[in-house]
């Protein structure tokens, strides 16, 4: 605790006058947890001079350098500053090293705002043996320019891409291979996904699911399939659809096995004859591709409202059903699911069968009819469930910690493995459903990296999934989200 105060009280010297100075720590416990230092500072530093040094004679934790970050120094007459104080500390037990933002409030007029980077380390929480590591790689990534690109660039481009991935210890990839009813191989049943070439329909001149499947080969990686199981389109415009897209004729004839909900088109799931265009679609995949598993995400029952399917329950009502709609959504999404499960192993007993339903466990039951706690808990329906968990440890409603404790209670068969899905597409951005935690992954460089330490200290998590690859290795990240990226590796290597 001296060595605390001693290091804090250097780091008030950065303000003038400070007269309260109140230090949260952030993170799990540890040697540091809250400090406040009431302290009277008469004299003031200038922030951009050389590094300060704090001696520490101490054999269990070494203080070492806090230098300012290299930005200009700007001065302005504020009555409240906050100041952020970045340190190392190093201690003989630590294996990763995590920053730590340490807030400086002043009550009084300063004349500078400063901002210092640093680093502070926690004892590192092992990786379990099999850990799994994956990323999602989305349509957003698979977009090429109008026309498509060469098999040779394409080829180029994704071979940089996995490497990076597979450098950075990440060892299985979701890929988005059916996003809008269409395909990114060359299918039978569906057209080519108009992401290849900007034309639904258009095809790029090879066939890029091989091309990932070789990649993935040479990297070492698994590759799962992942299918967007009912959207059609994500806006209500049409004419873009491919003259072969199954869903145009029943969008055109208004017969019910596509419907609007929201802005987009979605297949009916309550339709059976909708089932077989998926399963279809899974089977050319498993019979010619060597893909580890099928994957599919959230996309069940994109609306609650009642005229979706009434149709198609008046007539389950006519034939002596007593469910409740909402009961019989969940029975259609069931059968669905279970139809999935039953095809892949039919193909291949060995493919993994994934899920990654909404972190929030209410609006999967209550707005999407998925019954996920039933596929979890009774064999049949998946291997692996991956709630994406994207929220932040301050969040009102799902704060992660609490989020990711009751996902693991669930109750569940022998065969089954829990994964989370972990947001770094959110961190240095705006968390606008947040509330009063919107600003959360704007004040933090270490959510992710925190949220993995926290899963492998929570029994009956085997691994994370990251969305997504571009929120990891995109061309365009936040100085913020770079230094959680390298915060992120130290406890991947």
């Amino acid at each position: 605790m001296r060595r605390i105060f001693a290091l804090l009280a250097c780091a008030a010297l950065l303000l003038t006058g400070c007269s309260a100075v109140t230090v949260p720590a952030q993170g799990e416990a540890g040697p540091i947890s809250e400090v406040e230092l009431t302290s009277a500072v008469t004299s003031s530093v200038n922030a951009t001079t050389a590094p300060m040094f704090i001696e520490e004679t101490s054999m269990d934790e070494e203080i070492k350098t806090i230098e300012p970050e290299q930005e200009p120094n700007t001065f302005a007459e504020l009555s409240t500053a906050t100041n952020f104080l970045n340190i190392t500390t190093t201690r003989a037990d630590d294996t990763t090293t995590r920053p730590v933002t340490i807030n400086i409030t002043t009550t009084r007029p300063v004349a500078a705002t400063t901002r210092l980077t640093a680093t502070t380390t926690r004892p590192a929480v092992p990786a379990p043996a099999g850990e799994m590591r994956a990323a999602w790689i989305s349509y957003f990534e698979l977009r090429q320019p109008s026309g498509g690109i060469s098999e040779a660039a394409f080829r180029t481009k994704y071979d940089a891409l996995f490497k990076q991935i597979a450098d950075f210890g990440i060892s299985t990839v979701f890929l988005h291979v059916f996003p809008f009813s269409d395909a990114i191989w060359p299918s039978a049943l569906a057209p080519w996904s108009h992401i290849l070439t900007g034309t639904q329909g258009r095809d790029p001149g090879f066939d890029p699911l091989r091309i990932f499947c070789q990649l993935a080969d040479k990297h070492n990686l698994a590759l799962h399939a992942w299918f967007n199981l009912l959207r059609v389109t994500e806006g209500s415009a049409t004419a873009w659809l491919a003259q072969d897209n199954r869903a145009a004729p029943h969008i055109a004839s208004g017969d019910g096995r596509v419907r609007l909900a929201g802005p987009g088109w979605y297949w009916n799931p309550a339709v059976p004859e909708n089932h077989a265009l998926i399963l279809g679609c899974i089977r050319e995949i498993l019979e010619n591709y060597p893909v580890a598993g099928i994957h599919i995400d959230d996309y069940f029952y994109p609306t609650t409202a009642p005229e979706f399917d009434a149709e198609q329950f008046a007539a389950y009502r006519a034939r002596g059903g007593t469910k409740s709609m909402a009961d019989w959504r969940r029975e259609v999404i069931d059968t669905l699911v279970r139809s999935i499960y039953r095809t892949a192993k039919g193909i291949k007993p060995n493919a993994i069968v994934s899920i990654s339903p909404s972190g929030n466990a209410n609006k999967n039951y209550n707005e999407m009819y998925a019954d996920v706690a039933l596929w979890m808990r009774e064999p049949g329906y998946a291997d692996w469930i991956i709630p994406q968990i994207y929220f932040g440890f301050e969040h009102p409603l799902l704060p992660f910690e609490r989020t990711a404790r009751q996902w693991a209670a669930l109750p569940r068969h022998s065969g089954l493995r829990l994964f989370a899905g972990l947001a770094n597409y959110k961190v240095g951005r705006d968390d606008r459903w947040a509330g009063a935690a919107r600003d959360e992954w704007l004040r933090s460089n270490d959510i992710i990296a925190r949220q993995v330490r926290d899963l492998r200290t929570i029994q009956g998590y085997g691994g994370f999934v990251f969305y997504s690859a571009n929120a990891l290795f995109g061309s365009s990240l936040t100085e913020i989200a770079k230094q959680e990226r390298d915060n992120l590796q130290l406890l991947l290597n």
